[in-house]
């Protein structure tokens, strides 16, 4: 995934595992202590948007595939 870099996704992976001990992506994001987002960081904001793809990804099983934006 853009943005995460293998050191990142390894710490990640050490921390929070296959994600099974939380339910939902809201536990998760609790626990790694961006939730709940604030208006004030727009770090904190898109820290959160990649937690919750990679909680999707994790937990189906599959890969980031790019989107590309369709014309207007």
């Amino acid at each position: 995934m853009p943005g995460v870099g293998v050191k990142t996704a390894s710490q990640i992976l050490l921390a929070a595992g296959d994600f099974s001990e939380f339910k939902t992506v809201g536990h998760l994001a609790a626990y790694a202590g961006i939730a709940p987002v604030t208006r004030r960081s727009a770090n904190q904001c898109l820290a959160r948007r990649r937690l919750n793809v990679l909680f999707a990804m994790v937990k189906t099983g599959a890969f980031y595939e790019a989107k590309t934006p369709a014309a207007a």
